[in-house]
């Protein structure tokens, strides 16, 4: 996986020990680099990045976020009245 710096996905990429990140600011020599990078990776690095990613997702709720942030607005809104 590869993410900018500035997205919202640069937390779990790094936690997850997943992937590259470009530092901010961008740069696209930096992009062209880490893409060339993870198209040559030989299976036995790919498979660590996968099992990585695996794990951090099997471990983290990365695919409710948008559902936890609306309940929190929503439990903020209705205990205030």
């Amino acid at each position: 996986m590869i993410a900018t710096e500035n997205s919202g996905f640069v937390w779990h990429v790094k936690n997850a020990k997943a992937g590259t990140v470009i530092d901010y600011p961008f740069k696209q020599s930096q992009l062209n680099q880490s893409i060339e990078e993870s198209l040559t990776l030989r299976s036995e690095q790919y498979a660590v990045l996968s099992e990585n990613a695996k794990q951090y997702c099997l471990a983290e709720d990365v695919h409710n976020l948008a559902g936890v942030a609306a309940d929190v607005i929503e439990s903020e809104l209705f205990s205030s009245k």
